[in-house]
Protein backbone atom coordinates (compact mmCIF):
# COMPACT_ATOMS: atom_id res chain seq x y z
CA UNK A 1 0.00 0.00 0.00
CA UNK A 2 1.07 3.69 -0.76
CA UNK A 3 2.22 5.93 1.80
CA UNK A 4 0.02 8.20 1.35
CA UNK A 5 -3.12 5.69 1.30
CA UNK A 6 -2.20 4.75 4.54
CA UNK A 7 -1.81 8.35 5.79
CA UNK A 8 -5.33 9.13 4.57
CA UNK A 9 -6.35 6.24 6.31
CA UNK A 10 -4.94 7.22 9.90
CA UNK A 11 -6.26 10.31 9.01
CA UNK A 12 -9.71 9.65 9.00
CA UNK A 13 -9.65 7.15 11.06
CA UNK A 14 -10.58 4.25 8.83
CA UNK A 15 -7.98 1.49 9.79
CA UNK A 16 -9.97 -1.24 9.37
CA UNK A 17 -7.72 -1.49 5.86
CA UNK A 18 -4.03 -1.36 7.68
CA UNK A 19 -2.15 -3.92 9.03
CA UNK A 20 0.10 -3.66 11.82
CA UNK A 21 2.89 -3.81 9.90
CA UNK A 22 1.64 -0.75 7.77
CA UNK A 23 1.07 1.10 11.02
CA UNK A 24 4.48 0.50 12.17
CA UNK A 25 5.75 1.41 8.50
CA UNK A 26 4.56 4.59 9.24
CA UNK A 27 5.72 5.26 12.60
CA UNK A 28 9.21 4.46 11.61
CA UNK A 29 9.30 6.90 8.52
CA UNK A 30 11.15 10.55 9.18
CA UNK A 31 8.63 13.20 9.26
CA UNK A 32 10.30 14.74 6.28
CA UNK A 33 9.62 11.04 4.39
CA UNK A 34 5.50 11.51 5.30
CA UNK A 35 5.77 15.02 4.82
CA UNK A 36 6.71 14.27 0.86
CA UNK A 37 3.73 11.90 0.98
CA UNK A 38 1.83 14.27 2.84
CA UNK A 39 1.50 16.81 0.19
CA UNK A 40 -1.69 14.29 -1.24
CA UNK A 41 -3.78 13.96 1.82
CA UNK A 42 -6.89 14.84 2.52
CA UNK A 43 -5.95 15.77 6.11
CA UNK A 44 -2.99 17.38 8.52
CA UNK A 45 0.12 15.31 8.99
CA UNK A 46 -0.51 15.45 12.29
CA UNK A 47 -3.73 13.70 12.30
CA UNK A 48 -2.51 10.90 10.44
CA UNK A 49 0.79 10.82 12.81
CA UNK A 50 -2.10 10.92 15.85
CA UNK A 51 -3.82 8.15 14.34
CA UNK A 52 -0.81 5.64 14.18
CA UNK A 53 0.17 6.75 17.65
CA UNK A 54 -3.14 6.24 19.27
CA UNK A 55 -3.39 2.75 17.03
CA UNK A 56 -0.24 2.00 18.78
CA UNK A 57 -1.69 2.51 22.14
CA UNK A 58 -5.02 0.39 21.26
CA UNK A 59 -2.61 -2.43 19.97
CA UNK A 60 0.26 -2.44 22.23
CA UNK A 61 1.45 -5.28 22.30
CA UNK A 62 2.39 -5.45 18.43
CA UNK A 63 4.02 -1.93 18.98
CA UNK A 64 5.95 -2.01 22.70
CA UNK A 65 9.01 -2.82 20.24
CA UNK A 66 8.35 0.96 18.90
CA UNK A 67 8.56 2.34 22.60
CA UNK A 68 12.23 3.69 21.76
CA UNK A 69 11.22 5.32 18.50
CA UNK A 70 7.90 6.61 20.25
CA UNK A 71 9.96 7.95 22.92
CA UNK A 72 13.48 9.35 20.89
CA UNK A 73 11.64 10.72 18.19
CA UNK A 74 7.97 11.25 18.32
CA UNK A 75 7.57 12.57 21.72
CA UNK A 76 10.80 15.13 20.69
CA UNK A 77 9.52 16.02 17.19
CA UNK A 78 9.36 19.96 17.23
CA UNK A 79 7.75 20.33 13.63
CA UNK A 80 4.87 18.78 11.82
CA UNK A 81 4.66 20.06 7.68
CA UNK A 82 1.32 21.98 7.49
CA UNK A 83 0.72 20.62 11.38
CA UNK A 84 1.63 20.85 14.98
CA UNK A 85 3.61 18.71 17.07
CA UNK A 86 1.43 19.29 19.92
CA UNK A 87 -1.43 16.87 18.27
CA UNK A 88 1.31 14.19 18.43
CA UNK A 89 2.97 14.62 21.47
CA UNK A 90 0.75 14.10 23.95
CA UNK A 91 -0.49 10.86 22.32
CA UNK A 92 3.25 9.92 22.42
CA UNK A 93 3.30 10.22 25.61
CA UNK A 94 0.64 8.50 26.33
CA UNK A 95 2.33 5.73 24.64
CA UNK A 96 5.39 5.73 26.71
CA UNK A 97 3.18 5.83 29.86
CA UNK A 98 1.63 2.71 29.11
CA UNK A 99 5.10 1.11 28.43
CA UNK A 100 5.96 1.84 32.08
CA UNK A 101 3.17 0.80 33.71
CA UNK A 102 2.87 -2.62 31.41
CA UNK A 103 6.12 -3.18 32.02
CA UNK A 104 5.59 -2.29 35.96
CA UNK A 105 8.67 0.64 36.05
CA UNK A 106 9.62 1.40 39.46
CA UNK A 107 7.80 4.21 40.33
CA UNK A 108 11.44 6.25 41.21
CA UNK A 109 11.06 6.40 37.55
CA UNK A 110 8.12 8.43 37.02
CA UNK A 111 9.14 10.32 40.50
CA UNK A 112 12.10 11.22 38.40
CA UNK A 113 10.17 12.37 35.34
CA UNK A 114 7.28 14.34 37.21
CA UNK A 115 10.13 16.57 38.58
CA UNK A 116 11.94 16.60 35.49
CA UNK A 117 12.19 20.29 33.86
CA UNK A 118 11.80 18.85 30.33
CA UNK A 119 8.17 19.31 29.92
CA UNK A 120 7.60 16.89 27.95
CA UNK A 121 9.13 14.00 30.82
CA UNK A 122 6.92 15.68 32.85
CA UNK A 123 4.02 14.78 30.57
CA UNK A 124 4.83 11.22 30.09
CA UNK A 125 4.60 11.50 34.21
CA UNK A 126 1.39 13.26 34.24
CA UNK A 127 -0.10 10.30 31.80
CA UNK A 128 1.16 7.40 33.81
CA UNK A 129 -0.06 9.16 37.00
CA UNK A 130 -3.67 9.62 35.70
CA UNK A 131 -3.98 5.69 35.38
CA UNK A 132 -2.41 5.55 38.40
CA UNK A 133 -3.87 3.38 40.96
CA UNK A 134 -2.14 4.19 44.64
CA UNK A 135 -0.80 6.92 47.33
CA UNK A 136 2.65 7.04 46.58
CA UNK A 137 2.49 9.44 43.76
CA UNK A 138 0.42 12.00 45.32
CA UNK A 139 2.75 14.14 45.74
CA UNK A 140 3.87 14.54 42.10
CA UNK A 141 0.20 15.01 40.85
CA UNK A 142 -0.05 18.18 43.08
CA UNK A 143 2.82 19.25 41.58
CA UNK A 144 1.80 18.28 37.93
CA UNK A 145 -1.55 20.16 38.56
CA UNK A 146 0.31 23.62 38.50
CA UNK A 147 2.52 22.17 35.55
CA UNK A 148 3.55 26.11 33.73
CA UNK A 149 4.15 24.67 30.53
CA UNK A 150 1.75 25.90 27.56
CA UNK A 151 1.71 24.76 24.35
CA UNK A 152 1.09 27.41 21.51
CA UNK A 153 -2.28 27.45 21.91
CA UNK A 154 -2.01 28.38 25.55
CA UNK A 155 -2.84 24.84 26.32
CA UNK A 156 -1.85 23.16 29.68
CA UNK A 157 -0.51 20.07 28.29
CA UNK A 158 0.39 18.29 31.24
CA UNK A 159 -2.28 19.64 33.71
CA UNK A 160 -4.49 18.23 31.15
CA UNK A 161 -3.15 14.83 30.72
CA UNK A 162 -4.09 14.14 34.72
CA UNK A 163 -7.75 14.87 33.53
CA UNK A 164 -9.57 11.66 33.27
CA UNK A 165 -11.98 12.56 30.24
CA UNK A 166 -15.74 12.80 31.58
Amino acid sequence: MKLVKKLNALAAGEIGGLTVKDVINVLEQSVETLEEASHEMDDALDYAIEGALNYAINHFSEFEVLKTRIEEYWLNIDYIPGGTPYEVIPIAAEFIAKWHRVKKSPIGIIKSLACSENWRERLVAAWYIRDFRGKSLEKEKKLLKKDPFTDDNDFYLVREALQKPK
